[in-house]
């Protein structure tokens, strides 16, 4: 009982990412790094953060919130280009966005690629027929994920296509919307499963 209050008594604790507003992007790097080194140290392959639609969530801040953004990606492709003295781990990011040049976002997400010798991306357009063949690929993680045992339907993935006919997407968004509505039309058919839910 004693060593466990001596113990306790010695152990700072520090919050993950730092209270300082300019130590904050620093610090969310480095606790990115940590989290992606406990993720392998776990058993994984590492840790592979998404953030889709960065353009939409961009264009809603205010000139002091794209400010810190801006202070972020830098501290993040600091350590990418190796312009700080911190240990490499399996961390990969993807960013989701439509690439307009014009977005000093995009310019400091073409930056971070090139600094880590990343690539950048381009989603083409799927044609109807690789659309549903997608949609087929989506349903089998679908039923892995929700242990469903009904065969796949492709009619719901027509519906779906029935739905966003005639909406106006442009070729770049018709992607992202397909999967978005699928994903919906499934849950409300099959789950998730209460018990999941």
């Amino acid at each position: 009982m004693e060593l466990r209050k001596q113990t306790r008594a010695s152990v700072q604790v520090f919050p993950a990412v730092p209270r300082s507003l300019l130590d904050r992007p620093n610090g969310l790097v480095e606790s990115l790094l940590g989290t992606a080194w406990l993720a392998k140290a776990a058993g994984y392959k590492g840790l592979i953060i998404t953030i889709d639609e960065f353009e939409t969530e961009n264009k809603h801040l205010t000139k002091a919130q794209k400010q810190k953004l801006m202070l972020t990606l830098r501290a993040i492709e600091c350590y990418v280009s190796g312009q700080r003295n911190l240990p490499k781990v399996p961390l990969a990011l993807y960013f989701g966005t439509v690439g307009d040049s014009m977005d000093e976002g995009d310019v400091y997400l073409n930056d971070l690629v090139e600094a880590s010798g990343g690539s950048a991306l381009e989603l083409r357009f799927f044609q109807k027929e690789e659309r549903l063949e997608l949609a087929n690929r989506i349903y089998r993680f679908y039923q892995e994920a929700y242990q469903l045992q009904r065969p796949y339907d492709p009619n719901v993935a027509d519906r779906v296509h029935t739905l966003l006919d005639g909406r106006g997407y442009v070729e770049s968004e018709l992607l992202r919307q397909f999967i978005k509505w699928y994903m919906a039309f499934l849950d409300v058919l099959y789950g998730p499963p209460k018990e999941m839910a």
